[in-house]
């Protein structure tokens, strides 16, 4: 028998004992270990005992699997003491002898830094937790900030780097990372950042095991000179203030905390101390801040960078985040309050698991998947925030596999996960959309997909799905989402074109137009219309009874 010590970013350690001589651990149920965060893999690692040796390999995570601060790229036999870490998780092997299972002891991986005294001379100010925002900050109901090391050899952990999508819902609980920023946390940055650069803005910087172990140990050392001059209350929450200094430091501050929400699906910063979450029921204000403007500013350039742009002379930035979301930045003198951040977080979902949501029925997931298969052109058609782009997504996901497909898009939202794709963006190029959809249309693909179609752009989308082979899709953002056909007829006359000749464009180019409606009951498809033909002006269409 051997015994597997596993401990969080909190320090927190649980114990599992196996005799098993082969386990796997990633995040879904079916492992043998189970580390349920969003930068686990769903089949992480193996863990092997060959003769009393073990050995851990690699099962081509997305972040890696590291030993002693060392990124593996073979199997890796251990050694006594070696620390294995997976994600914000570190993991020792221990053989399960009699001594250790009469005592039960386990050895600490990391040491945090002696606590303030209760007599300690008082010059700061009390720091109180905030309620919690997700229970993935702590997996035992334990704090959520790793142990301050002494010693930064011993306690590599790698950052966060990809938020990797999960089907399984966590439950919420009570942690430590949400704490009040006033002074304390502002006199550790500033004393932080005579020991480090904390206003590097590199994205390999925030990859860097280094960086962020150096950062710990410093933080450790700050701690205890700030302890020595009087200036840590008693009282105060040091492992939370610990964290959040270290994710300002060199990560993504408070948004870390939010990113790590697998229930979040839009983020909005205004400021240090206005941020708002969107879980499903619109946004909601969040239970994070920031230190300082500085601070988010900071954290802006940190995300440009990570889409490989910089954010120093562009009033907006729209960019998609190596590890999935969507970015939107805005900047004086466009904003007047102060810099904006958007980050919309892409969750891949089927027609089938949308119908399980509630946003349509199961005949009308069958409908469509079957109307895709038949090469028709669909148009969805709502108004912004009533699902366009999650329904639009579930339908590329049902087209065939071994066949081309161009995307042209605004700025990147949709979640494609197809090997034969070309993805144009007309923001980011500086290409007008309607042009952008001109030149897509002359390259060969058995599909468009064109999103983000809002006004004039919309005829020519049109007009380049007539002339094509069928089996494209369309999204539109349109005014009214009771009536969509009204809809994308306004939006496609934005050219001052007849209307006449707009009901025969639609009449010709469409063969179903899906209307998406948001109400106090959510996002849900309102009706699905097939177009029979026009007359005159009017375009006529059936509705499809589900």
């Amino acid at each position: 028998m051997y015994a597997v010590v596993i401990t969080d970013e909190g320090g927190v350690r649980r114990r599992l004992d196996f005799t098993k001589p082969e386990l796997t651990v990633g995040r879904v149920q079916g492992n043998d270990i189970v580390l349920a965060k969003r930068n686990v893999s769903k089949q992480h690692a193996r863990l092997k005992l060959e003769n009393e040796q073990a050995v851990v390999v690699d099962l081509n995570s997305t972040n890696g699997t590291w030993v002693n601060g060392r990124k593996i790229t073979a199997a890796q036999p251990l050694k006594q003491g070696d620390k294995i870490y997976i994600a914000d998780f570190i993991i020792t092997l221990e053989v399960a002898d009699e001594r250790s299972e009469t005592q039960g002891e386990m050895p600490r991986v990391s040491e945090p830094p002696p606590l303030p005294s209760k007599a300690a001379p008082v010059m700061g100010s009390s720091v109180p937790v905030r309620r919690s925002i997700a229970a993935r900050r702590s997996t035992a109901g334990g704090s959520s900030v790793a142990g301050l090391p002494t010693d930064p050899r011993g306690t590599v952990s790698p950052p966060r780097i990809q938020r990797r999508e999960t089907s399984l819902p966590r439950a919420r609980a009570k942690t430590e990372t949400e704490i009040s920023v006033g002074d304390p946390l502002n006199n550790l940055l500033s004393r932080l950042a005579e020991r480090m650069d904390i206003d590097d803005v590199d994205s390999a910087s925030m990859k860097n095991q280094e960086r962020w172990s150096a950062a710990r140990a410093a933080i450790a050392e700050t701690f205890l000179a700030m302890q020595t001059d009087g200036l840590v209350h008693p009282d105060l929450d040091m492992r939370g203030l610990a964290h959040a200094a270290l994710h300002e430091a060199v990560g993504l501050g408070a948004l870390d905390d939010l990113l790590s929400d697998e229930s979040a699906q839009t983020i909005v910063v205004n400021g240090p101390e206005r941020i708002f979450v969107d879980k499903g029921d619109g946004l909601e204000p969040a239970s994070v801040r920031f230190s300082s403007a500085r601070a988010v500013q900071r954290v802006a350039q940190r995300l440009a960078a990570e889409c490989g742009q910089a954010l120093e002379g562009r009033p907006v930035l729209n960019g998609r985040l190596s590890f999935g979301p969507s970015l939107t930045i805005l900047q004086p003198p466009l904003v007047m309050s102060g810099l904006v951040i958007e980050i919309r977080i892409r969750s891949a979902s089927s027609l089938d698991q949308l119908a399980e949501k509630g946003w349509l029925s199961t005949d009308a997931a069958t409908y469509l998947t079957k109307a895709v298969a038949e090469c028709r052109n669909i148009v969805v058609a709502g108004s912004r925030g009533s699902g366009v782009t999650k329904l639009l997504s579930a339908l590329v996901r049902e087209l065939p596999k071994g066949e081309n497909t161009i995307t042209i898009e605004t700025i990147p939202e949709l979640d494609i996960d197809r090997d034969q794709v070309i993805s144009l963006t007309a923001a980011d190029s500086g290409v007008p959309l309607s042009e952008a959809i001109a030149h897509g249309a002359r390259l060969h693909a058995e599909h468009l997909v064109i999103h983000d179609l809002s006004g004039p752009e919309t005829m020519a989308a049109l007009t380049a799905v007539l002339g094509r082979e069928p089996g494209h899709l369309l999204g539109v953002h349109c005014w009214s989402s009771k009536d969509a056909i009204e809809g994308l007829m306004l939006a496609a006359g934005a050219t001052g074109a007849d209307r006449a000749y707009l009901a025969q464009l639609l009449a010709s180019a469409v063969d179903l137009v899906v209307s998406m409606q948001r109400g106090p009951e959510g996002r849900r498809v309102g009706a699905i219309l097939e177009v029979q033909g026009h007359e005159g002006g009017d375009v006529s269409y059936q509705s499809v009874p589900f």
